[in-house]
């Protein structure tokens, strides 16, 4: 792979022994300091205007590849922010790889939880700002009002990373390709298995602007589906929590107990499943869930061999270590790409479910050969260029 040299603060040490450990755990839900290897005093000194270059909205189409000359360094404090919608499953994997490939880059980081607060997600960003950690993560909730933030700390000089929205790094998937991917899986589910009939459930992103697009490739499929197949809801799953799916399932089996299958989010359809169960559905043979995500509770409902038939997973690990490494090169006024595109790998087998475990279980033995596979990288900015960034989505 291009241009694969030079990770970590230029101090000799090869990627893989930099990057090697175990996944941590959070340490709580309020922001607190999760790596204490540096100090916490920030450098607020050097210029921290918008720098060189300015916003696109076309599409980076360019591979990255890794350049080892350094230009401008961030004046600005080594540590990375991370504000999170929650801390669950696979978005949890997220940030333990990131906190775990930090710790021996002495990159000082932080974690801040909105629980799906959006007035609370702003404030949290906020206050990352204020601090002047050098480097932002921000998971997506409410774009628009998450966005004018993100472009704040843009123009003051702060590396920027997020989901969905426009960043320095913006790690993204193409929502819609998904979710037509993941509706094709289910109707060939259906065909094979259940004599093309079934009760139909769906957990839908309606409420998220930059996952909504999922549901557009999802319902495109469905338009075609056979008449023996039903779509007996297609609701929105806001908040994203087993909770929420829990309950929202236990209503729908109280008007139409015989829904067999149900698809979605891996959080909203496990929630599903506990009702299922509770309803004493749980061994039903006609019984189908599919996810997406991977999350770890679902790639065990999965390799269990029960009614959980597939998740099209996501390597957050991996792009948790992925952005661990980019801060790092962005602190070091190295370059990092623009575009982290994220492809849905289906874990509907053992030999997928092995594979894609061992990468979660040591995201940093697969980081070098990742990209391909778990992630494909396009564009490139720095801190001397840092008012270059996609300002747009992929839908």
């Amino acid at each position: 792979m291009d241009g694969n040299n030079g990770l970590g603060r230029q101090a000799g040490m090869d990627r893989r022994s930099l990057l090697r450990a175990g996944a941590g755990l959070l340490g709580g839900l309020t922001v607190v300091s999760l790596s204490s290897a540096c100090s916490s005093g920030v450098n607020t000194g050097g210029d921290s205007a918008s720098g060189v270059g300015s916003p696109t909205k076309t599409r980076p189409t360019d591979k990255f590849v890794r350049s080892d000359e350094a230009g401008e360094k961030s004046p600005l404090g080594f540590q990375l922010g991370l504000c999170m919608v929650q801390v669950e499953g696979a978005i949890k994997q997220f940030a333990d790889a990131a906190q775990t490939a930090a710790r021996p880059l002495d990159l000082e980081t932080f974690v801040s939880v909105n629980v799906s607060n959006s007035a609370k997600a702003v404030s949290q960003m906020n206050s990352f700002l204020q601090r002047q950690v050098g480097a932002l993560f921000v998971q997506d909730l409410n774009p628009a009002a998450q966005v004018p933030v993100l472009k704040n700390a843009i123009n003051q000089g702060i590396g920027t990373f997020a989901f969905n929205m426009p960043s320095h790094l913006q790690m993204t998937a193409s929502q819609y390709e998904i979710g037509k991917q993941q509706a094709e899986g289910v109707l060939d589910y259906i065909a094979k298995n259940l004599n093309n009939e079934a009760k139909l459930v769906h957990f839908n992103f309606d409420y998220n602007e930059a996952v909504a697009p999922r549901d557009k490739g999802w319902r495109e499929v469905m338009a075609n589906k056979p008449p023996g197949v039903e779509i007996v809801a297609d609701i929105p799953g806001n908040p994203e929590t087993q909770e929420q799916g829990n309950t929202a399932m236990a209503s729908i089996l109280q008007k139409d107990p015989d829904v067999n299958v149900v698809d979605g989010g891996d959080t909203l359809v496990l929630g599903a499943l506990s009702a299922l169960r509770a309803a004493g559905r749980g061994s039903d043979p006609d019984l189908a869930l599919f996810g997406v995500n991977g999350d770890p509770q679902a790639v065990e409902e999965v390799k269990s061999g029960g009614p959980y038939k597939a998740t099209y997973a996501f390597n957050f690990a991996i792009l948790g270590t992925l952005l661990a490494d980019m801060s790092d090169r962005w602190m070091n006024g190295l370059n990092i790409p623009q575009l982290a595109v994220v492809p849905a790998v289906p874990i509907d087998s053992p030999k997928a479910i092995d594979e894609y475990n061992r990468s979660i279980a040591d995201p940093a033995s697969v980081y070098e050969t990742a990209e391909g596979t778990y992630f494909n990288l396009y564009g490139s900015t720095s801190y001397e260029t840092r008012g270059t960034y996609f300002d747009g989505k992929v839908t």
